[in-house]
């Protein structure tokens, strides 16, 4: 690997932080960080390297040559890595550079044969990825992913990640996911092969900060589109508001868990483009895309550096301490850790709403199914002070002869759990996430009606990936209540299954709230 510092008279014409008069950036809702694009005053032919502070709105030039394709700032916001031409830019050869944001400390780490393009930062800032053009066509199918050390590691090739472009690297620094001919792709980030994740026309990924969801570009048109999130684990595209501005969305970074950081370019190609400007996109349902800032000069490629941070608030899980105080009893399970769910696990038995499987075992990892969780709701009813009728029919065809046939007809009657289209019930079946938020609303509602109190009130979205769930507003009332929390920035996972020991603490929760509000008093201890 190359790594040396120019030479002087490289370094005169490199001179950093050059402001441009006039020209600052509108006030940015993050506060902080750094904002990156190249732009260019020729209409697309030479590209120059500009940075925007997100506290100050001043937009300065970091460098007054040439430069190429997307810079990227650091992990710790203070460096730029980009490419720029290894000599006279008709050459065709390019290399990859890092530079201060304060324009001070260049370095050229690269000396390829043809290109380095896009580098992405490994988390500790030790290490980039770059698409590395071997072919000298500049086409898609020309690059393949290399990862370069900064302190002295050397060069490794990402063998089977080939026909790749704009490589991001997840937060851990384990995966790197790009751009292919197929669609989006991840690759481990020391090699291996390679798996699918989205098809169809994607570019741009960009990890979230929990490194689950990846943000890609969906072209749907010539220059129309918008940002969907995709599980890394693979899943359908969801749309987030980034096309409602108009034009294409491009580059985009993660801001927050919640806020997404891109252009929207109108105009095809590099020499084409006649309009750009900076959004930030809030991904819940019923978020906005917001422009933040745009000049008379076209913008390309943009990034953003700065400490990842919450946008909007983060639905929380409350305490059990009304519910589940010191004094409960240890339930003495042998396979529940020490851990988030012990606690609850410990108070839904005391409460006698759960019970261990077999002697000294809770299996916590073991799934709800539905017949389970209408045992656990009828037991709380109870346990918590309340009633359920006495059922007036068998409200469905497919539970006779389960030990939880009772406890699901109590329930139906109540009008506290429902079948299915078709009539059935399902009881073998698992209970999703989003059920469970809803059968603890409505086992809450019930209780409350019981004892004259008021029913869970209606809260504001929590979460980018329930719009579609039936049971938005009961996965809201629940997270507003801190009965349910997500799993991880912005994220609730409506169709993912519930664990034992999950459980006891979704029903511990409901517990907590129906002791804070005197509608049931804690067990006295054995």
């Amino acid at each position: 690997m190359r790594r040396a510092a120019l030479p002087l008279a490289a370094l005169a014409l490199l001179a950093g932080l050059l402001a441009w008069p006039g020209e600052r950036a509108a006030a940015v809702p993050t506060g902080s960080g750094t904002y990156v694009w190249s732009q260019t005053l020729d209409r697309g032919d030479r590209f120059q390297l500009v940075a925007a502070s997100g506290e100050t709105g001043q937009v300065q030039r970091v460098l007054a040559a040439e430069t190429y394709g997307r810079g990227a700032v650091s992990p710790d916001g203070r460096r730029v890595a980009f490419s720029a031409p290894l000599g006279p830019a008709s050459l065709g050869r390019y290399g990859l550079f890092v530079i201060g944001v304060d324009g001070s400390g260049l370095v050229q780490v690269t000396a390829p044969g043809v290109g380095d393009f896009d580098p992405a930062w490994g988390p500790d800032g030790s290490w980039l990825v770059v698409s590395r053009d071997e072919r000298g066509n500049f086409e898609p199918s020309c690059c393949v992913l290399w990862r370069i050390s900064l302190t002295g590691g050397g060069e490794q090739r990402l063998h089977e990640a080939t026909s790749a472009s704009q490589p991001a690297v997840s937060p851990d620094g384990t995966t790197v996911a790009y751009r292919a001919p197929d669609g989006v792709r991840v690759v481990a980030s020391g090699g291996g092969p390679t798996r699918l994740v989205a098809a169809g026309p994607l570019s741009w990924p960009a990890f979230s900060p929990d490194g689950r969801v990846l943000a890609v570009v969906r072209a749907q048109g010539r220059d129309t589109g918008t940002v969907s999130l995709v599980e890394v684990a693979g899943g359908p595209l969801l749309d987030t508001p980034a096309g409602t501005g108009g034009g294409l969305p491009e580059s985009p970074v993660w801001a927050d868990d919640q806020t997404l950081v891109h252009l929207n370019v109108w105009g095809e190609g590099e020499n084409g483009r006649t309009r750009a400007e900076i959004r930030h996109t809030t991904i819940v349902a019923g978020g906005g895309s917001t422009a933040v800032h745009a000049t008379g000069r076209p913008m390309y490629y943009l990034h953003w550096g700065g400490a990842w941070r919450r946008g909007l608030p983060a639905a929380s899980a409350r305490d059990v301490a009304d519910a589940c105080p010191d004094d409960v009893p240890p339930a003495g399970f042998s396979d529940v850790p020490d851990g988030v769910h012990r606690r609850a696990v410990d108070c839904v038995v005391h409460w006698q709403v759960a019970q261990g499987r077999s002697p000294g075992r809770y299996e916590p990892l073991a799934v709800v199914s539905r017949a389970q969780m209408a045992s656990f709701l009828a037991r709380l009813v109870t346990a918590s002070g309340g009633t359920l009728p006495e059922p007036t029919r068998d409200h469905f065809p497919d539970d006779a002869g389960s030990v939880h046939e009772d406890s699901i007809n109590r329930l139906a009657e109540a009008g506290l759990v429902r079948g299915t289209a078709d009539g059935r019930y399902g009881p073998a079946d698992p209970v999703s996430r989003a059920q469970m938020a809803a059968f603890l609303v409505r086992v809450h509602d019930h209780r409350a009606a019981q004892e004259g109190q008021a029913a869970l009130a209606p809260s504001e979205d929590w979460f980018y990936d329930d719009g579609s769930s039936p049971l938005h507003d009961d996965i809201n009332k629940a997270a507003g209540a801190g009965i349910a929390s997500g799993t991880g920035h912005g994220r609730y996972g409506p169709g993912d299954g519930v664990r034992r020991d999950q459980m006891a603490s979704f029903l511990a929760r409901l517990l907590d709230v129906l002791v804070e509000g005197g509608m049931a008093e804690v067990p006295p201890r054995a």
